[in-house]
């Protein structure tokens, strides 16, 4: 009891000391809560305080301003009062100067009535000079009359000249219609080479079909084979004599190699038959070859002629005439020419080509023996020449002929200039006459010469108009000159299409050549591997016959067993002849060689599982790198059938499996061909552009 009073009043003790460690604490916490809330207000009422000063500052500041302010306007005020003095002290000024302009305008009048005066008598002397000047202008109208019957004689002979334009262009497109036909037989011999291919095709299914026929004749000797086996199986129990071993044997080594020699001998025709196709093919592609530089060789000259025609034949030079204005009208075209590349080696020959342009004869007549040539033709040819010597565009050379013309017909419409550069030369002294007589008209002929000016303006007006037409007419023949240009300049582009088809077509050619190569490599790689497999399968064939063989009973039923056996080889080697002469398929592509690779897998896998594990003898040999399982069992007999994975296997039957590594070297030849085709494209792509 004693205990339990003592345990109590400890727990009691300590419940008081933990009541009042609680108090204790709940008073701290409420102090706390008082000086935070204390220190808030003190915080509120500091920042009131900066407030407060920042607003007396503020006011402080608006003062001063405002004061600056009135500083500011009192000295506008001042200045503004200052200006007022000035603006009356200048208008003070301004009334002085008045004055003295009136009193200058006063002179000036003055002044001005003399000059009015003068002025009048100035223009006295001024229609008197007019007056001389009139009947200067009468004797250049004189001169330009005999100038423009001149001309209308050069207009004539230049449309003689742009007919005979008209004929060359004509024999022109008449060449251009020859390389037409040209190329439509170079087209229909295209034609002739894609019916041979097609020929070719219809060949190879040809072959593809019998190679077809030959494997179903191949699966029915196999079925054969497989009955022959099931025959053999029932000889098993038999006795072998070692005598129809040996004849076996010989039978078999004695066949086999007969039948190789003759495949390798038919390989090898086939191959010398594909190599002489590949020569027939050849020589044609040379053929064309040449023909296609024939016809770039006559394109290159019908061009030098249309370029340079006749030159001896077709330059005239210009005779000795009384019109010196044609002589600067040519001199102003070699000009133009000249300007072209003052520095070329052939600037100094062309002082004869540009004389050469328009060729002017003695008198009104025409000589004979010029009329074939045209001035048209000239000029192209020495636009021509320009050039080939200065490497520039036939349009830059025609618009700086087109600027000299226009400077020409500029200055013949001004009549002042003209008479500084031009000058006539008459053989008759009618022209010094007249004009020595009219320094000496009196002043009594006035009116006559009044009348004779009226009619002079009238014949003035007139050659105005036939300088008009004029500059019609050569317009006209500037346009006939584009229309040439424009039809030269689309016989090039349309040449130049047809060699871009040329290029297409022989490079066709060449892409059926290579064709031609992989379907010859495919053929003998097929062949190659049809025929490796077909002798292993004989080999193990009769291997496995003679181990059968070994094993069977003597007497009777062995010399049976060998008819058939003898009659076996015999299909054997007939099967292996028919297969010899239907041996290259042309559709032996990658995906067939594919498909049987995976026949042969499925075959082997099959055989492997149907055995079960049995004894199997793989065989590699390094040539071939071939790998070739051989495997027998004693299931009943079954029927192989050739293009099924399903299919049960004859006991001892064998399953061919090719290496990867045997297209090695018919891949390098593949990526060969494909370079070389890449090489093509490029060379194409580099011409076309």
């Amino acid at each position: 009891m004693m205990d339990q009073k003592t345990w109590l009043w400890r727990k009691r003790s300590a419940q008081k000391s933990i009541d009042a460690n609680n108090e204790a604490e709940i008073s701290a916490k409420g102090n706390e809560e008082q000086v935070a809330s204390l220190l808030c207000e003190c915080n509120a009422k500091d920042n009131l305080m900066v407030d407060q000063a920042k607003t007396a500052q503020d006011a402080i500041a608006g003062r001063e301003k405002a004061v600056a302010e009135l500083a500011l306007r009192n000295q506008e005020l001042e200045a503004v009062v200052q200006q007022n003095i000035e603006a009356n002290e200048r208008l003070v000024h301004l009334n002085a100067a008045l004055k003295d302009y009136r009193q200058q305008l006063s002179s000036l009048k003055e002044e001005h009535d003399q000059r009015v005066s003068e002025a009048v008598d100035e223009l006295e002397r001024a229609n008197k000079r007019s007056e001389e000047k009139f009947t200067e202008a009468n004797k250049k109208l004189e001169n330009l009359m005999i100038e423009n019957a001149q001309l209308a004689k050069s207009l004539a002979m230049k449309e003689e000249l742009i007919e005979d334009v008209g004929s060359q262009m004509s024999q022109a497109t008449v060449g251009f219609n020859e390389l037409i036909s040209r190329l439509d037989s170079a087209e229909k011999e295209n034609g002739i080479l894609k019916y041979e291919y097609r020929v070719l095709e219809r060949e190879l299914e040809i072959q593809s079909r019998c190679a077809d026929v030959a494997n179903r004749q191949h699966q029915e000797s196999v079925k054969r084979a497989a009955k022959l086996d099931v025959e053999c199986q029932k000889l098993r129990l038999l006795v072998k004599k070692p005598t129809v071993q040996v004849k076996t044997k010989r039978e078999v080594e004695s066949g086999h190699p007969e039948g190789l020699d003759r495949r390798m001998s038919f390989m090898i025709n086939r191959l010398c038959e594909a190599e002489e196709e590949n020569k027939i093919l050849k020589e044609r592609m040379h053929k064309r070859e040449d023909e296609i530089r024939l016809l770039q060789a006559e394109f290159a000259q019908i061009r030098c002629d249309d370029s340079h025609g006749n030159g001896a034949s077709r330059r005239t030079m210009i005779g000795d005439s009384d019109m010196s204005l044609m002589d600067d009208f040519v001199e102003m075209e070699r000009l133009a020419i000249v300007s072209v590349d003052p520095h070329s080696p052939d600037a100094n020959n062309l002082d004869s080509v540009g004389k050469e342009l328009v060729p002017v004869v003695q008198g009104d007549a025409i000589n004979p023996s010029n009329e074939d040539s045209g001035w048209l033709t000239s000029v192209l040819n020495a636009i021509s020449e320009q050039t080939c010597v200065s490497k520039r565009s036939f349009d830059e050379l025609l618009e700086d002929i087109r600027v000299a013309l226009q400077h020409r017909y500029e200055s013949g419409s001004n009549h002042d200039p003209v008479s500084g550069y031009i000058t006539w030369r008459t053989q008759t002294p009618d022209a010094e006459t007249s004009s020595n007589e009219a320094k000496v008209v009196p002043e009594k002929d006035v009116s006559s010469l009044k009348t004779e000016l009226e009619s002079l303006k009238e014949s003035k007006a007139m050659i105005e108009d036939q300088l008009e037409n004029q500059k019609l007419i050569n317009e006209d023949l500037d346009h006939q000159l584009s229309v040439a240009k424009v039809q030269i300049n689309e016989g090039g582009q349309k040449i130049s299409a047809l060699k871009v088809e040329l290029e297409d077509r022989c490079h066709c050619c060449e892409e059926l050549e290579a064709t031609c190569l992989e379907l010859q490599l495919q053929l003998a790689r097929f062949v190659f591997i049809w025929l490796s497999h077909f002798e292993n399968y004989l080999k193990k064939k009769s291997g496995l016959i003679l181990k059968r063989c070994i094993v069977q009973r003597q007497g009777w039923e062995i010399t049976t067993a060998s008819a058939k056996l003898a009659e076996c080889q015999e299909t054997i080697f007939s099967i292996g002849r028919q297969l010899k002469a239907l041996a290259p398929p042309t559709e032996a592509t990658e995906s067939t060689t594919r498909k049987k690779s995976s026949q042969h897998s499925c075959l082997r896998d099959r055989m492997v599982a149907e055995d079960g594990g049995d004894m199997e003898d793989p065989l590699s040999s390094p040539k071939t790198k071939e790998i070739i399982s051989t495997t027998e069992t004693k299931s009943p007999p079954s029927v192989v059938r050739v293009g099924s994975c399903k299919s049960r296997v004859v006991p001892g039957a064998l399953a061919i499996v090719p290496s990867k590594k045997r297209g090695n070297g018919i891949d390098l030849l593949r990526k060969l061909l494909f370079r070389k085709k890449r090489g093509n494209k490029k060379k194409m792509l580099t011409i076309a552009a």
